[in-house]
């Protein structure tokens, strides 16, 4: 009879307590993840080129940058009617259509040779730039040719563009990519070339690992593109474009266009 008592007690105690009494589960919050990511950009006007492989982007469902110079001359004006064409198809996709300069001129000779900034403003950013815009284009980043900056003129840059990139082949005591992180400039970012002659995917994908754990942004550069390895240097061939989208895509590091990286 006792033990009757007291389970029945203990049961009224029970249902006495309401479930807001009950303390919740500690859940521990999973940190979040770095924010990994990787522009690829193609300088010049090699349209034709680009557009005869839209089909890789469109795949794997990314938006790359083209940096484009001599927008009158080889694009808007070409005597090839069909490039304009291709090019627009190429803004029709999404892609984000920079600049790299009129007349593709280096600023780096330029200002050695005497010229202000003023000077170098008229001739090679104001007609092209101007000339974009009447076609319905804003550039708001700008690459470098040749990736020659001058310091001076960069900062008077900032007047018209929200970023500039630089460009460099240049490997330091046998480091190329990983050198990426060395590069902290708010404004000016550097575009590490994955032409033929300098592709390197060990080390590329070295870089992509840490990149994925740490997080960061990581900017590459090249220009044409080739339906093989070709005796251009300045080119990559499909096959290893598609394996470097691939190498990305498989760490969950996201591609993102020059001017929406976050550069965190």
């Amino acid at each position: 009879m006792l033990r009757l008592l007291l389970t029945l007690s203990l049961t009224l105690l029970l249902l006495a307590c309401s479930s807001d009494d009950i303390p919740p589960p500690i859940v521990e919050e999973e940190a979040a993840k770095p924010k990994a990511e990787v522009v690829i950009s193609f300088d010049d006007a090699l349209v034709n080129s680009w557009h005869a492989n839209r089909d890789i982007f469109n795949n794997f469902n990314v938006k790359v940058t083209f940096f484009i110079t001599r927008f009158g001359s080889d694009i808007v004006n070409n005597p090839d009617r069909k490039v304009y064409a291709k090019f627009q198809d190429i803004v029709a996709d999404g892609h984000e259509i920079a600049f790299h300069g009129t007349h593709h001129s280096n600023a780096r000779t330029l200002f050695d040779d005497g010229w202000t900034f003023e000077d170098y403003y008229k001739a090679e950013i104001e007609p092209a730039m101007t000339m974009m815009k009447e076609y319905g284009l804003n550039p708001t980043t700008f690459a470098y040719p040749y990736g020659r900056d001058v310091p001076e003129w960069t900062e008077k840059l900032k007047a018209t563009f929200a970023r500039v990139r630089d460009f460099t082949s240049h490997s330091v005591d046998g480091e190329f990519y990983v050198r990426h992180r060395f590069y902290n400039d708010d404004f000016l970012k550097v575009g590490f070339s994955i032409d033929q002659h300098k592709l390197d995917f060990d080390e590329l994908a070295l870089v992509l690992d840490d990149l994925a754990q740490n997080g960061g942004t990581l900017v590459l550069a090249t220009h044409l593109i080739t339906e093989s390895r070709s005796d251009n240097q300045w080119s990559i061939s499909r096959d290893d474009l598609i394996e470097l989208l691939s190498m990305i895509q498989n760490r969950d590091i996201s591609i993102v266009t020059f001017k929406d990286a976050s550069f965190h």
